[in-house]
């Protein structure tokens, strides 16, 4: 069973009844669901459906978020969480909460906006490019991803409907910046040069990852950390069935003799999601280098994705000026660590 048709079961079988009994008027105005909120709710993998059996070890087990508008929060949350982290089984389903440095609680209760504080770091939805492209995406994905299982009226909806995914200027400039990025081939192409194995592998590693993120844009998800990168990956809607299966083959071994190769079919099959999309004018899918570097045309698919910008964002340089978590691939960043890097880039 994963976390979140356990976490739907706790809620309909014990959470839902136990709240009807307490307020039924309360119970029609809630929301519930397995989301992430913030390090103390201790949620991990299962709020995407990653989770199994060696992902159980962060207060994994019966649990579910209520969902409360300020008003009833503020009058009833307390009394109501004290009641039914009384009253709610430690086990259920032959489940209990796993080990964990954080209080083992069957039911977190917040407020939409205190969840988009917790996730976001955000009082209000983000209100101008700027802001949005200065979260980092893994934030956007864990925000939007674990699902609402209970919501009778409208009350978690409207502010997720707001940040369901990037305003177009945003969208269209990480992708011309993910382009960009492509041009991490001719590093392995100058690395394989070489010789060097530990290089090759290190950029080989780097370009895979800008390569599925590039795709999430294409289809306009948001992406996840690392950790589950590829598996979400796999799940993109209409991806072509030969761009899984080749990245696997690169990861398994990398061979000096046939890497530069691979990746060229890589990226080509990327450059032809690009041009299928109908976002920008058909391009030709390689450019000759005059230089040792990569004949993959990124640069052309970066300048046609940058054109499509009509607002401020137009005026940043493509080549320098671009989100931070498109560069630091697996990192651990932050809001203020982005928008520095962003300032600073963009005053050149």
């Amino acid at each position: 069973m994963t976390g979140i048709e356990l976490s739907k079961k706790f809620f309909f079988e014990a959470g839902l009844p136990l709240l009807k009994q307490w307020d039924t008027g309360l119970a029609n105005r809630v929301a519930a669901g397995l989301v992430a909120g913030g390090f103390d709710s201790g949620c991990g993998s299962e709020i995407g459906g990653f989770d199994d059996e060696i992902s159980r070890d962060h207060n994994w087990g019966p649990r579910f978020f209520l969902f409360m508008s300020e008003r009833d929060k503020k009058e009833k949350g307390d009394e109501l969480g004290q009641y039914l982290n009384a009253h709610l089984p430690a086990e259920f389903a032959g489940f209990v909460s796993t080990a964990t440095t954080l209080p083992k609680n069957r039911v977190h209760i917040q407020t939409p906006r205190e969840n988009l504080k917790a996730v976001l770091h955000l009082d209000v939805p983000p209100s101008s490019d700027v802001e949005w492209i200065t979260i980092p995406e893994v934030w956007l994905f864990e925000y939007m991803i674990g699902p609402i299982f209970y919501e009778p009226a409208p009350l978690v909806a409207p502010l997720r409907n707001e940040l369901a995914y990037y305003p177009d200027d945003v969208w269209f400039k990480r992708l011309s910046y993910a382009f960009f990025m492509l041009h991490l081939a001719g590093n392995v192409n100058r690395s394989v040069q070489r010789k060097d194995l530990v290089a090759t592998q290190m950029y080989v590693n780097w370009l895979l990852q800008i390569a599925m993120r590039t795709c999430f844009l294409l289809r306009r998800r948001y992406a996840p950390y690392c950790k589950w990168l590829f598996k979400a990956f796999r799940q993109l809607p209409d991806l072509p069935d030969e761009l899984p299966c080749l990245m696997e083959t690169i990861a398994q071994h990398i061979d000096l003799q046939t890497v530069v190769s691979q990746l060229y079919r890589v990226t080509d099959i990327i450059g032809t999601m690009a041009n299928d999309s109908r976002l920008i004018e058909p391009l030709p899918l390689r450019q000759k280098s005059p230089f040792v570097w990569t004949d993959f045309n990124c640069y052309g698919f970066m300048h046609a994705f940058h054109a499509k910008l009509k607002g401020s964002l137009r005026d940043t340089n493509p080549y320098e000026n671009g989100p931070l978590d498109l560069q630091v691939i697996g990192g651990a960043l932050n809001r203020e660590t982005i928008r520095t890097a962003w300032e600073t880039m963009k005053r050149g």
